[in-house]
């Protein structure tokens, strides 16, 4: 695997969760939220990792300390708008690079390897990470062409009843080609049910530009699970004891 860097999205104000702290503080498996991704980067192999903060970033910056780089979001206008907020770090860096979201505690070193190796392999602009689930319920959809290529990502809120049928579904992590993607960041609009710039959105920027983009399906499905509420907590808790129990 060659070397890259990695941007964790986490400026987000976890609004459906009963908390005054941030979802990304909350405890998991005896470590903070947050700590399952960079700990997964990390122990992939991955040593520079930029993490963009806005909601409680000081409380965020205690909790990791140094072992981060911090850039900040000041207004939340969405993903695609919080990656921007990492491009003047990234300025002369003509790598591949791995972006996720800091609510994944099921993505592992294991999964991180070969869905970069994959994205390597076939030489793709973009590589989604996705997931099958029986019930794709308010994630993003995975739209394919009758090819069966990547063609958009589609938002649960903006979705038609054949698209909600669909059930692969975004991770929201990403490997980008950082050269031929980050400037597509610029054209994103928020014209959209959310009103924000969405970093979906540069999926089919980049398939109109006749820039490859590619899915790795997740052997564990659960990799794509966000955590944005009690319920959701719940859910990992008993998830991530039924995984340990089955290693034992």
């Amino acid at each position: 695997m060659r070397k890259l860097a990695a941007v964790i999205l986490a400026a987000g104000k976890s609004t459906r969760m009963k908390s005054e702290l941030t979802k990304l503080l909350h405890p998991l498996g005896g470590k903070p939220l947050i700590q399952w991704v960079v700990d997964a980067c990390r122990n992939c192999g991955i040593s520079r990792i930029i993490l963009v903060v806005g909601h409680q970033a000081e409380k965020i910056e205690q909790t990791l300390g140094e072992t981060c780089e911090y850039v900040f979001q000041r207004e939340p206008l969405g993903t695609g708008h919080a990656l921007m907020q990492a491009e003047r770090s990234l300025t002369g860096y003509d790598a591949d690079l791995l972006v996720l979201v800091g609510d994944a505690p099921f993505v592992t070193p294991d999964i991180l390897r070969e869905f970069i190796a994959y994205h390597q392999r076939t030489g793709s602009h973009v590589t989604i990470l996705t997931g099958r689930l029986e019930d794709p319920a308010s994630y993003g959809r995975i739209v394919r062409d009758e090819g069966g290529r990547v063609e958009r990502i589609v938002e649960a809120k903006d979705a038609g009843p054949q698209e909600l049928r669909i059930n692969e579904v975004n991770s929201a992590i990403y490997c980008f080609d950082a050269p031929a993607i980050l400037p597509l960041l610029h054209l994103i609009d928020n014209e959209n049910a959310k009103h924000e710039y969405l970093l979906t959105d540069v999926i089919k920027i980049a398939r109109e530009r006749n820039l490859r983009v590619d899915s790795f399906v997740s052997p564990d499905p659960n990799v794509v699970r966000g955590l944005n509420s009690d319920e959701d907590f719940e859910l990992a808790r008993r998830l991530l004891a039924e995984q340990q129990g089955n290693r034992q």
